[in-house]
Protein backbone atom coordinates (compact mmCIF):
# COMPACT_ATOMS: atom_id res chain seq x y z
CA UNK A 1 0.00 0.00 0.00
CA UNK A 2 1.38 3.22 -0.65
CA UNK A 3 2.55 5.05 2.32
CA UNK A 4 0.51 8.89 3.42
CA UNK A 5 2.59 11.37 2.06
CA UNK A 6 4.65 13.52 4.81
CA UNK A 7 5.94 16.14 3.12
CA UNK A 8 3.06 17.05 1.21
CA UNK A 9 0.41 19.08 2.86
CA UNK A 10 -3.45 18.92 2.29
CA UNK A 11 -4.13 22.52 1.61
CA UNK A 12 -2.56 25.06 3.83
CA UNK A 13 -1.84 27.83 1.31
CA UNK A 14 -4.36 31.07 2.36
CA UNK A 15 -6.08 33.20 -0.33
CA UNK A 16 -5.99 36.59 1.65
CA UNK A 17 -9.21 38.08 1.67
CA UNK A 18 -9.79 42.64 1.86
CA UNK A 19 -8.37 43.68 4.71
CA UNK A 20 -9.52 47.04 6.41
CA UNK A 21 -7.34 50.16 6.01
CA UNK A 22 -7.88 51.80 9.20
CA UNK A 23 -7.09 51.22 12.72
CA UNK A 24 -9.09 52.09 15.62
CA UNK A 25 -6.12 52.05 18.27
CA UNK A 26 -5.17 55.00 20.89
CA UNK A 27 -2.97 56.52 18.47
CA UNK A 28 -4.85 56.93 14.83
CA UNK A 29 -2.62 56.37 11.94
CA UNK A 30 -2.87 57.48 8.47
CA UNK A 31 -4.89 55.20 5.80
CA UNK A 32 -2.02 55.07 3.98
CA UNK A 33 0.29 54.28 7.03
CA UNK A 34 -1.94 51.51 7.65
CA UNK A 35 -1.98 50.09 4.06
CA UNK A 36 1.91 49.87 4.11
CA UNK A 37 1.75 47.65 7.47
CA UNK A 38 -0.87 45.81 6.26
CA UNK A 39 1.10 45.21 2.93
CA UNK A 40 4.20 43.76 4.70
CA UNK A 41 2.17 41.79 7.03
CA UNK A 42 0.74 40.11 4.00
CA UNK A 43 3.54 39.27 2.09
CA UNK A 44 5.33 37.89 5.53
CA UNK A 45 2.33 35.83 5.88
CA UNK A 46 2.32 34.46 2.11
CA UNK A 47 6.07 33.87 2.93
CA UNK A 48 5.16 31.79 6.04
CA UNK A 49 2.97 29.73 4.15
CA UNK A 50 5.19 28.94 1.72
CA UNK A 51 7.50 28.04 4.11
CA UNK A 52 5.09 25.66 5.13
CA UNK A 53 4.04 24.13 2.12
CA UNK A 54 7.79 23.36 1.97
CA UNK A 55 8.12 21.95 5.96
CA UNK A 56 10.06 25.02 6.75
CA UNK A 57 8.03 25.21 10.12
CA UNK A 58 11.23 26.98 12.20
CA UNK A 59 11.04 29.53 9.65
CA UNK A 60 7.56 29.86 9.07
CA UNK A 61 6.84 30.14 12.82
CA UNK A 62 9.12 32.98 13.30
CA UNK A 63 7.40 35.23 10.04
CA UNK A 64 3.94 34.20 11.60
CA UNK A 65 4.78 35.85 14.96
CA UNK A 66 5.63 38.78 12.96
CA UNK A 67 2.45 39.28 10.70
CA UNK A 68 0.73 38.43 14.23
CA UNK A 69 2.57 41.44 15.72
CA UNK A 70 2.30 44.02 12.55
CA UNK A 71 -1.73 42.80 12.49
CA UNK A 72 -2.28 43.71 16.21
CA UNK A 73 -1.00 47.34 15.63
CA UNK A 74 -3.09 47.81 13.03
CA UNK A 75 -6.06 45.99 14.82
CA UNK A 76 -7.12 43.45 11.58
CA UNK A 77 -8.66 40.64 12.80
CA UNK A 78 -8.90 38.99 9.46
CA UNK A 79 -4.97 37.98 9.21
CA UNK A 80 -5.14 37.20 12.49
CA UNK A 81 -7.82 34.54 12.23
CA UNK A 82 -5.16 33.12 8.68
CA UNK A 83 -2.42 33.03 10.84
CA UNK A 84 -4.25 31.03 13.70
CA UNK A 85 -5.17 29.01 10.80
CA UNK A 86 -1.41 28.46 9.14
CA UNK A 87 -0.53 27.81 13.02
CA UNK A 88 -2.67 25.26 13.43
CA UNK A 89 -1.59 23.38 10.08
CA UNK A 90 2.06 23.77 11.59
CA UNK A 91 1.30 22.07 14.86
CA UNK A 92 -0.98 19.34 13.35
CA UNK A 93 1.79 18.23 10.67
CA UNK A 94 3.80 18.22 13.63
CA UNK A 95 2.55 16.02 15.23
CA UNK A 96 0.46 18.83 18.08
CA UNK A 97 -2.79 19.21 18.63
CA UNK A 98 -4.39 22.09 16.47
CA UNK A 99 -6.92 22.93 18.82
CA UNK A 100 -5.67 26.00 20.51
CA UNK A 101 -5.19 27.80 17.48
CA UNK A 102 -8.36 26.85 15.53
CA UNK A 103 -9.94 28.40 18.87
CA UNK A 104 -8.15 31.60 18.39
CA UNK A 105 -8.64 31.73 14.64
CA UNK A 106 -12.97 31.34 15.72
CA UNK A 107 -12.11 34.36 17.99
CA UNK A 108 -10.93 36.31 15.51
CA UNK A 109 -13.29 35.32 12.87
CA UNK A 110 -15.95 37.00 15.39
CA UNK A 111 -14.23 39.78 15.55
CA UNK A 112 -14.36 40.17 11.96
CA UNK A 113 -16.67 42.20 9.69
CA UNK A 114 -16.44 39.19 7.32
CA UNK A 115 -17.39 36.71 10.38
CA UNK A 116 -19.55 34.57 9.24
CA UNK A 117 -17.20 33.72 6.32
CA UNK A 118 -14.13 33.35 8.05
CA UNK A 119 -16.16 31.28 10.75
CA UNK A 120 -17.29 29.28 7.71
CA UNK A 121 -13.01 28.88 6.45
CA UNK A 122 -12.34 27.49 10.42
CA UNK A 123 -14.69 24.83 10.10
CA UNK A 124 -13.45 24.07 6.69
CA UNK A 125 -10.11 23.83 8.43
CA UNK A 126 -11.06 21.91 11.24
CA UNK A 127 -12.52 19.23 9.32
CA UNK A 128 -9.40 19.20 7.67
CA UNK A 129 -7.22 18.83 10.47
CA UNK A 130 -9.08 17.25 13.37
CA UNK A 131 -10.73 14.33 10.99
CA UNK A 132 -13.40 13.18 13.48
CA UNK A 133 -14.88 16.37 12.97
CA UNK A 134 -15.88 15.86 9.07
CA UNK A 135 -18.67 14.12 7.60
CA UNK A 136 -20.53 14.88 3.88
CA UNK A 137 -23.72 16.22 5.76
CA UNK A 138 -21.60 19.04 7.20
CA UNK A 139 -19.30 19.22 3.60
CA UNK A 140 -22.47 19.72 1.58
CA UNK A 141 -23.74 22.85 4.02
CA UNK A 142 -20.24 24.49 3.47
CA UNK A 143 -20.18 23.72 -0.20
CA UNK A 144 -23.08 26.24 -0.83
CA UNK A 145 -21.13 29.09 1.31
CA UNK A 146 -18.21 28.20 -1.25
CA UNK A 147 -19.89 28.54 -4.67
CA UNK A 148 -18.16 32.03 -5.70
CA UNK A 149 -14.89 31.06 -3.88
CA UNK A 150 -12.46 28.69 -5.91
CA UNK A 151 -9.83 28.19 -3.53
CA UNK A 152 -11.89 27.15 -0.69
CA UNK A 153 -14.49 24.92 -2.88
CA UNK A 154 -11.16 23.02 -4.53
CA UNK A 155 -10.36 22.42 -0.61
CA UNK A 156 -13.53 21.29 0.89
CA UNK A 157 -13.22 18.47 -2.48
CA UNK A 158 -9.85 17.48 -1.42
CA UNK A 159 -11.38 17.54 2.72
CA UNK A 160 -14.15 15.67 1.25
CA UNK A 161 -11.67 13.12 -0.97
CA UNK A 162 -10.02 12.39 2.16
CA UNK A 163 -13.28 11.62 4.47
CA UNK A 164 -13.56 9.72 1.66
CA UNK A 165 -10.88 7.77 1.24
CA UNK A 166 -10.45 6.87 5.54
CA UNK A 167 -13.75 5.25 4.69
CA UNK A 168 -11.53 3.26 1.78
CA UNK A 169 -14.27 4.28 -1.13
CA UNK A 170 -11.37 4.91 -3.21
CA UNK A 171 -13.38 5.51 -6.12
CA UNK A 172 -15.54 8.10 -4.67
CA UNK A 173 -12.28 9.77 -3.18
CA UNK A 174 -10.62 10.00 -6.59
CA UNK A 175 -13.62 11.86 -8.29
CA UNK A 176 -13.36 14.40 -5.55
CA UNK A 177 -9.49 15.48 -6.26
CA UNK A 178 -10.75 15.54 -9.78
CA UNK A 179 -13.42 17.97 -8.87
CA UNK A 180 -10.49 20.31 -6.81
CA UNK A 181 -7.71 19.70 -9.86
CA UNK A 182 -10.42 20.52 -12.30
CA UNK A 183 -10.80 23.83 -10.00
CA UNK A 184 -7.20 24.24 -9.71
CA UNK A 185 -6.15 23.81 -13.62
CA UNK A 186 -8.70 26.49 -14.40
CA UNK A 187 -7.77 29.23 -11.59
CA UNK A 188 -3.91 28.32 -12.38
CA UNK A 189 -2.89 27.25 -9.14
CA UNK A 190 -0.19 25.36 -10.27
CA UNK A 191 1.52 24.60 -6.89
CA UNK A 192 -1.69 22.46 -5.66
CA UNK A 193 -2.26 20.78 -8.90
CA UNK A 194 0.69 18.35 -8.11
CA UNK A 195 -0.82 17.66 -4.91
CA UNK A 196 -4.57 16.39 -6.13
CA UNK A 197 -3.01 13.89 -8.45
CA UNK A 198 -0.65 12.62 -6.00
CA UNK A 199 -3.63 11.75 -4.54
CA UNK A 200 -5.67 9.99 -6.98
CA UNK A 201 -2.77 8.49 -7.57
CA UNK A 202 -2.51 7.22 -3.95
CA UNK A 203 -6.29 6.24 -3.93
CA UNK A 204 -5.55 3.90 -7.52
CA UNK A 205 -2.79 2.63 -6.15
CA UNK A 206 -4.86 1.58 -2.72
CA UNK A 207 -7.16 0.02 -5.14
CA UNK A 208 -5.67 -2.05 -6.55
CA UNK A 209 -5.38 -0.39 -10.35
CA UNK A 210 -1.33 0.20 -10.82
CA UNK A 211 -1.13 1.24 -14.19
CA UNK A 212 -3.97 4.20 -13.55
CA UNK A 213 -1.64 5.37 -10.37
CA UNK A 214 1.19 5.35 -12.63
CA UNK A 215 -0.36 7.63 -14.77
CA UNK A 216 -1.89 10.11 -12.57
CA UNK A 217 2.28 10.36 -10.84
CA UNK A 218 3.12 11.43 -13.66
CA UNK A 219 0.83 13.94 -13.99
CA UNK A 220 1.43 14.78 -10.03
CA UNK A 221 5.28 14.96 -11.28
CA UNK A 222 4.75 17.13 -14.20
CA UNK A 223 2.62 20.11 -11.99
CA UNK A 224 5.24 19.41 -9.65
CA UNK A 225 8.23 19.99 -11.77
CA UNK A 226 6.51 23.15 -12.78
CA UNK A 227 5.86 24.62 -9.12
CA UNK A 228 9.32 24.38 -8.68
CA UNK A 229 8.47 22.59 -5.13
CA UNK A 230 11.38 20.36 -4.00
CA UNK A 231 10.02 18.30 -1.79
CA UNK A 232 7.01 17.29 -3.91
CA UNK A 233 8.87 16.34 -6.85
CA UNK A 234 11.10 14.04 -4.65
CA UNK A 235 7.62 12.61 -3.14
CA UNK A 236 6.20 12.02 -6.53
CA UNK A 237 9.83 10.04 -7.47
CA UNK A 238 9.66 7.72 -4.09
CA UNK A 239 5.93 7.30 -4.81
CA UNK A 240 6.34 6.13 -8.35
CA UNK A 241 9.01 3.58 -6.58
CA UNK A 242 6.75 2.51 -4.21
CA UNK A 243 3.80 1.62 -6.69
CA UNK A 244 6.42 0.25 -9.21
CA UNK A 245 6.66 -2.42 -6.28
CA UNK A 246 3.06 -3.00 -5.61
CA UNK A 247 1.79 -6.97 -5.98
CA UNK A 248 4.61 -9.13 -8.70
CA UNK A 249 6.82 -6.51 -9.68
CA UNK A 250 9.22 -8.05 -12.40
CA UNK A 251 12.79 -7.58 -12.52
CA UNK A 252 12.10 -4.49 -14.84
CA UNK A 253 9.91 -2.81 -12.48
CA UNK A 254 12.28 -3.29 -9.53
CA UNK A 255 15.23 -1.98 -11.23
CA UNK A 256 13.28 1.63 -12.08
CA UNK A 257 11.96 1.24 -8.31
CA UNK A 258 15.23 1.54 -7.18
CA UNK A 259 16.57 4.19 -9.66
CA UNK A 260 13.43 6.54 -8.64
CA UNK A 261 14.38 5.83 -4.95
CA UNK A 262 18.07 6.91 -5.79
CA UNK A 263 17.28 10.07 -7.52
CA UNK A 264 14.35 10.88 -4.89
CA UNK A 265 16.59 10.45 -2.25
CA UNK A 266 19.26 12.87 -4.22
CA UNK A 267 16.55 15.36 -4.19
CA UNK A 268 15.80 15.46 -0.67
CA UNK A 269 19.04 15.66 0.47
CA UNK A 270 19.09 18.95 -2.35
CA UNK A 271 16.52 20.82 -0.07
CA UNK A 272 17.31 19.23 3.05
CA UNK A 273 14.76 16.92 3.72
CA UNK A 274 17.41 14.29 5.56
CA UNK A 275 14.49 11.71 6.79
CA UNK A 276 12.89 11.49 4.32
CA UNK A 277 16.43 10.51 1.85
CA UNK A 278 16.72 7.97 4.49
CA UNK A 279 13.71 6.44 3.95
CA UNK A 280 14.42 6.49 0.26
CA UNK A 281 17.76 4.68 1.69
CA UNK A 282 15.93 2.14 3.42
CA UNK A 283 13.44 1.17 0.29
CA UNK A 284 16.81 1.06 -2.11
CA UNK A 285 18.71 -1.90 0.68
CA UNK A 286 15.03 -3.24 1.13
CA UNK A 287 14.45 -4.36 -2.81
CA UNK A 288 18.11 -4.63 -3.87
CA UNK A 289 18.13 -7.96 -3.20
CA UNK A 290 14.75 -9.13 -4.83
CA UNK A 291 15.58 -8.42 -8.40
Amino acid sequence: MMKKRSLKIFSILLILLSLPTLSFGAKPKKPMKVSAIMENASGIYELANSEIASAHYLQAEEHLDEAAKLSFSVDNTDLLCKISLSRAVIKYYTNSSPDEYLAKAKKYASRSTDGAFLLAVCRLYEMDLVSSTADLNSLAELEKQFLKQPYYLSYLYRIKGNHLARNSEYKKAELAYLKAAEIHVSEAYITEIGLDWYSIARMRSIDGNKKGALEAIENALKYDRDAENTSAIASDYFARAMILVKGNPDKEEIESAIDDADWAREIFISGGYDAMAEKCRLFIEGHSGTN
